[in-house]
């Protein structure tokens, strides 16, 4: 008998958690689509405030430094992203918190030259107040 409960309670959750997986798959491209147009105001959003980012350099920043480079002007020569594509996400949700590995194609241009460049991004999400919010997010360059 405990056997059947556990069974239909364990089958109960598995949509919850699919629920989960859609849900934070489609944050993830809200979050791509609004660092593609440095939407600050989307971004802003989905950021928690206690955000830790560690840079391609290793270095962990905070949210309110990662805006302020969004937000800061670029020099003329600086790149401008043309697109990026989210090639392979993979969700896996423990919960409220929810854990992404990423890799995507970032396609800059800059003095007339076009380059990709892809990148490995780790983000862990937590769910708080019934919004899931970034908390950390950790990006490798992929190397070819």
């Amino acid at each position: 008998m405990l056997l059947f409960i556990l069974s239909g309670l364990l089958f109960a959750a598995r949509p919850i958690v699919q629920d989960a997986v859609q849900e934070v798959t489609q944050i993830e491209q809200e979050l791509t689509d609004a660092l593609t147009r440095s939407d600050v105001k989307v971004i802003d959003r989905l950021w928690a405030d206690d955000l830790v980012f560690i840079t391609l350099a290793g270095r962990p920043v905070s949210k309110q430094q990662r805006l302020a480079g969004i937000t800061a002007p670029a020099a003329a020569s600086a790149a401008t992203v043309a697109s990026v594509t989210n090639d392979d996400v993979k969700v896996r949700v423990f919960g409220e918190t929810a854990v992404v590995t990423l890799l995507s194609t970032w396609a800059t241009k800059a003095n007339d030259r076009e380059s990709r460049d892809r990148y490995m991004t780790t983000h862990v999400w937590v769910r708080e107040r019934g919004q899931w919010r970034l908390t950390l997010a950790h990006v490798s360059r992929v190397m070819p």
